[in-house]
């Protein structure tokens, strides 16, 4: 209905969005040319507005109409220019410790999906220092980090994943001497 052409005027068939959109620019030509004094400034701005409307009435829509995608940037996206949201994939208990051996083929997982509006680092930091890192943008959401503990990381560590300044996971570890995972086996 909104689309379809069925409202003949002037010999044209329009539709109400079409109406719509050329009456909408014709009100922001009159709005716009209210400080001209001239008549001639004044009518030069309505006719730039009311082509500018014919033309965005007349373009045809493949995806989403422009005045629906317009108002999506206006309520949704609004002045923030930066804002992080983040969804864990796997969600890790912050309570409670993990342990890990040295020689163990299974690394510690971090995964998930970043929301921003520009290309940000996602940094595994142990013990405060930069481990591991993914990169992440509005294209390419998802990350995901590996920690593999060396033969210097025996011991309890806090790994903290950020996101900028911002800190979006914080676990604890303890890594055991090589050679533990098959002595656990044994038991």
């Amino acid at each position: 209905m909104w689309e379809s052409r069925s409202i003949p005027l002037a010999g044209f068939l329009l539709s109400p969005r079409m109406i719509a959109i050329f009456l909408f620019f014709t009100v922001l030509g009159l709005v716009f040319g209210i400080p001209f004094s001239n008549i001639l400034q004044k009518g030069a701005v309505l006719g730039l507005f009311m082509i500018a409307g014919f033309v965005m009435a007349f373009k045809k829509v493949n995806m989403v109409p422009f005045e629906l995608q317009l108002l999506y940037i206006i309520l949704y996206r609004g002045p923030e220019k930066k804002k992080i949201e983040t969804e864990r994939a796997q969600v890790l208990q912050e309570e409670s410790e993990q342990e890990m051996y040295v020689d163990s083929a299974v690394p510690l997982t971090f995964s998930g999906k970043v929301k921003t509006n520009e290309p940000e680092r996602v940094v595994l930091y142990v013990d405060g220092a930069e481990r591991a890192s993914a990169s992440v943008s509005p294209e390419k959401p998802e990350y995901r980090i590996y920690y593999y503990p060396g033969a210097g990381d025996v011991g309890a560590h806090t790994l903290t994943l950020m996101v900028g300044k911002e800190k979006i996971q914080e676990i604890k570890v303890v890594v055991k001497p090589k050679g533990g995972a098959y002595l656990d086996a044994k038991k």
